[in-house]
């Protein structure tokens, strides 16, 4: 085999074993203001490992269009039931898993391109706290329709709460 040949076939294994690599590591915590969390949920194995986490307890927010697409670059800031803030940061996957110390009420608060839903979420028990929020549209709000109304309370049609 020449060495060009032998070139060829290693360069495509070893980005073949890096991919593989890459895909096999768990997403990563981030801490911010003494709160952990982990942001993701794109693919299967990422939303899995976030459900399989929320097992263990939490807040699980899920971001999502009205049409089924999942969203990411998700702005969310999160209170306690005094109002004090718990965490504010911008998430870049469509999933969300926060490690809130105790057990309580939380109010969050998701922003995608200046459309803001607001939940109030309980944690502390078993499973994490849950919350599912859906926009009308995946646009950037300049794409018109009928999401002009929003009241930033839920989307439209939508009632906020667990």
């Amino acid at each position: 085999m020449t060495r060009t040949g032998l070139r060829g076939r290693i360069v495509p294994l070893a980005l073949l074993l890096a991919s593989a690599t890459a895909l096999a590591q768990p997403l990563q915590p981030k801490t911010e203001n003494g709160v952990s969390y982990l942001c993701g949920g794109v693919g299967l194995d990422e939303s899995n490992y976030l459900k399989q986490e929320a097992a263990k307890g939490g807040l699980l927010l899920t971001f999502a269009a009205r049409d089924g697409s999942y969203l990411a670059g998700v702005h969310v800031e999160i209170n306690d039931a005094h109002g004090k803030s718990v965490l504010q940061t911008d998430c870049d996957g469509p999933m969300m898993l926060v490690n809130v110390s105790g057990k309580g009420s939380y109010k969050v608060k998701a922003d995608y391109h200046g459309k803001t839903l607001t939940r109030s979420v309980a944690a502390g028990g078993k499973e994490a706290g849950r919350a599912v929020f859906v926009w009308p549209t995946a646009n950037n709000g300049n794409g018109g329709g009928n999401d002009a109304g929003n009241s930033g309370e839920g989307s439209a049609g939508e009632k906020t709460g667990k």
